[in-house]
């Protein structure tokens, strides 16, 4: 501090009952190297998803020995259906779902999970397209980097959002945060650097 003194700081402290934290600074005032300090002293016994942009995580990554995701995921890793229903929303037009639409969709989607068919997305979207005619064309630009292969649990996961292309983004960003929230421990980090810049698009000035 101002008098030289350490600042001790635990977020996940039992006295904080929100522990969440955003850091926010102008460009270059230190604010990945402030949080690069403080996930160092915690990572080791807390579980780690990164979602980064531009690598300002990708040393302290390799430091723990973290894994890298960098060459596709599979969307049906996890069976939640409303959340392959917002993986599928995040690509489609919004204005062809409405309210009404985005139920007939859940529902659709339970069906298909229900019914005890091979789950690859590609059935999925077959299975869909009965209802949904078309519904598999909006991922033409994107099934190249879905795999039916799972993702291990590990205890450092990291993704720079820069290795995929635009269009991939918003379902990726859905997928790990999944992936995140299936974490069994209740003390967990998910550092999402560089925020501002996936959600200024949906900002109204």
């Amino acid at each position: 501090d101002q008098n030289n003194d350490g600042i001790f700081f635990n977020p996940f402290s039992s006295d904080i009952k929100n522990r969440n934290m955003l850091v926010t600074g102008l460009s270059g005032g230190g604010k990945s190297v402030f949080v690069n300090k403080i996930v160092h002293k915690l990572i080791e016994d807390h579980p780690t998803v990164i979602l980064d942009k531009g690598g300002s995580f990708k040393r302290l990554t390799k430091y723990h020995c973290g894994f890298e995701l960098c060459s596709g995921f599979n969307p049906l890793q996890f069976d939640d259906p409303h959340y392959l229903r917002e993986f599928i929303l995040s690509v489609v037009d919004k204005d062809k779902f409405d309210k009404l639409t985005r139920g007939k969709l859940l529902g659709e989607i339970k069906k298909f999970l229900a019914s005890g068919e091979s789950l690859s997305f590609d059935s999925l979207l077959e299975f869909l397209g009965q209802n949904f005619e078309g519904i598999h064309h909006y991922f033409e630009d994107t099934r190249d980097y879905f795999t039916d292969e799972k993702t291990s649990n590990h205890s450092i996961l990291y993704v720079d959002v820069e290795n995929y292309p635009k269009n991939i983004i918003s379902p990726l960003i859905i997928y790990l945060l999944e992936y995140f929230k299936q974490i069994p421990e209740r003390e967990k980090i998910l550092v999402f650097d560089e925020c501002w810049s996936f959600l200024a698009p949906f900002l109204c000035l």
